[in-house]
């Protein structure tokens, strides 16, 4: 198993004026090259300060003394310009620590405001994994500071953006809502092909003006997959049928689309295609959710051998699920009971 750290390196580049600070997000694992979007900043004439973490803790552990070093480090370069930058964990980290760091715009994408939230269970398992040293508050930020968020209005993210409004600026925050992005809002920019150059216009003049986010999303498969689940949320069952399958055209063999159309042919009584959609999403990764889902499927099919031969391979996978016990017990009762009818016939 290998280390687990937070790394920071300095990139500079011939006599830039501009510096950004740059966040990896949750689950990033590597840290080797610049970080996140670092590259892409260079090539664009920024120096690249890049903090790279393969722990999820949201940066919970980088020693006050480490700001010093940067602005010691820095203090001679005579940068014009100060950036923060990172989505999710990332857009944490460029917030939490945009006045450490002296920085003059914050640009994140569907950044966390606080863990532990009533509205947010997403990130509950890691709360008790690390000393909360560096919250977001109303201390966070320095008064020159210019925030940008990117997020989606219709997804949880949004509760976290409307924390961010009581702690910032009024003139100095730009909020830009895509809806039906998802969390990962700079998946669907990418999708459109607008991310990079949209990331580095922001940077320089806190604004999109010229750029067209919406009238793509026909291209997109984020719009289409989150749309979907919006559609599914509201029971438009057969509405949202029609966007899983608009989103299969961009990444057919995604399998969480196949189990969402599985589950809205379930809805509308097509317990055949239902299963037939739920086994080609086990086909395709076959996880203990998948293969819970197909089961259920086959009994709902009256695939009853099927359907235990499903959850045995669930079992494999998560063994000590008291639900999937329990309908291990009741499938095996209907098969034994099945059987000595037949025998009684």
């Amino acid at each position: 198993m290998g280390l687990t750290l937070t790394l920071i390196e300095y990139f500079t580049g011939e006599k830039s004026t501009k510096l950004v600070h740059t966040f990896t997000h949750l689950g990033n694992r590597e840290l080797a090259g610049m970080g996140y979007g670092g590259a892409e900043f260079f090539d664009a004439g920024y120096d690249v300060i890049a903090f790279k973490t393969n722990v999820d803790h949201w940066y919970q552990d980088i020693p006050k003394h480490i700001f010093e070093t940067v602005r010691a480090r820095t203090l001679d370069k005579g940068y014009l310009r100060r950036i923060t930058y990172g989505g999710s964990m990332g857009g944490f980290g460029a917030l939490a620590f945009s006045r450490h760091l002296e920085a003059d715009t914050a640009l994140v994408f569907s950044p966390q405001i606080s863990l532990g939230e009533a509205f947010d269970k997403r990130w509950d398992s890691y709360l008790n994994k690390f000393e909360w040293a560096y919250p977001i508050n109303s201390d966070t930020f320095s008064e020159k500071i210019h925030i940008i968020a990117i997020y989606d209005p219709m997804d949880i993210d949004a509760k976290h953006i409307d924390l961010l409004k009581d702690y910032v600026v009024h003139e100095k925050f730009t909020p830009i809502q895509i809806p039906f992005a998802g969390h990962a809002t700079p998946q669907y920019l990418s999708e459109i092909k607008i991310l990079r150059r949209l990331v580095l216009q922001l940077a320089e003049i806190h604004s999109a003006d010229g750029f067209d986010i919406y009238s793509e999303r026909k291209n997109s498969w984020s719009y289409h997959f989150h749309l979907g689940l919006n559609l599914l949320h509201n029971k438009k069952y057969q509405s949202s049928l029609r966007v899983f399958k608009r989103a299969l055209i961009f990444k057919p063999i995604d399998a969480d689309t196949h189990r969402l159309i599985s589950t809205c042919l379930q809805y509308l009584r097509d317990y055949t295609g239902s299963t037939v959609a739920a086994k080609q999403a086990v086909n395709l990764s076959p996880t203990f959710q998948n293969y819970d889902h197909l089961s259920y499927q086959q009994m709902l099919s009256g695939e009853w051998g099927s359907a235990l031969l499903s959850i045995e391979s669930a079992l494999l996978l998560s063994p000590d699920n008291e639900g999937l016990i329990q309908r291990k017990e009741h499938l095996v009762h209907k098969l034994r009971d099945k059987g000595s009818c037949n025998t009684g016939s």
